[in-house]
């Protein structure tokens, strides 16, 4: 966060940037500083792809269910954008488990391809842990964005499974 507070003095209107300081806030569990962060990025750059998804997962994480559906709703609806994903999380967490479904098909029929971490996430939100775990072990082959995975509050209902502390293992991440 240091590197990214420097950073953000030489170049204050690099929407980019505010993303990664919104990132590395949301998973060290600070929330209102990622919300602040990324609706900075929202701020500079009202149409980055993902802003809306990650101030959304902010937001859920915070219990602030309309906002988080709120936000999940303007994002993007192009296929590496997250709304699919921000959706069925949110419907889930709502409580409307059809609209989160519907909401799992069109990321999977969107994104199976070439986000297995997100299909992951979603999934391990859920606490759906065999397909959370499906989707991570083609995330690995993939070489999908498991850089995320380390202190992910999404993946929180998971890490007690014997699996997660194996698959860190296999990445060579301590636990």
């Amino acid at each position: 966060m240091r590197l990214l507070n420097t950073a953000l003095e030489l170049d204050p209107l690099n929407a980019e940037l505010y993303w990664d300081l919104g990132n590395a806030r949301y998973r060290s569990g600070r929330f209102p500083e990622a919300e602040a962060a990324f609706r900075r990025v929202l701020q500079i750059s009202p149409t980055f792809v993902s802003a809306h998804f990650e101030l959304g997962r902010v937001l859920l994480e915070e219990g602030r269910l309309p906002d988080a559906l709120r936000e999940m709703e303007q994002e993007s609806t192009e296929p590496a954008s997250g709304r699919s994903a921000g959706l069925a999380m949110v419907y889930y967490a709502l409580g409307r488990r059809a609209d989160s479904d519907a909401a799992m098909r069109r990321l999977e029929a969107e994104s199976a391809g070439h986000w297995p971490f997100g299909m992951a996430e979603t999934y391990a939100f859920r606490g759906e842990t065999d397909k959370a775990f499906q989707w991570l072990n083609r995330a690995y082959t993939q070489k999908d964005e498991l850089e995320f995975i380390k202190g992910n509050p999404t993946f929180r209902k998971v890490e007690q499974d014997p699996r997660y502390k194996a698959f860190l293992k296999k990445m060579n991440l301590p636990e």
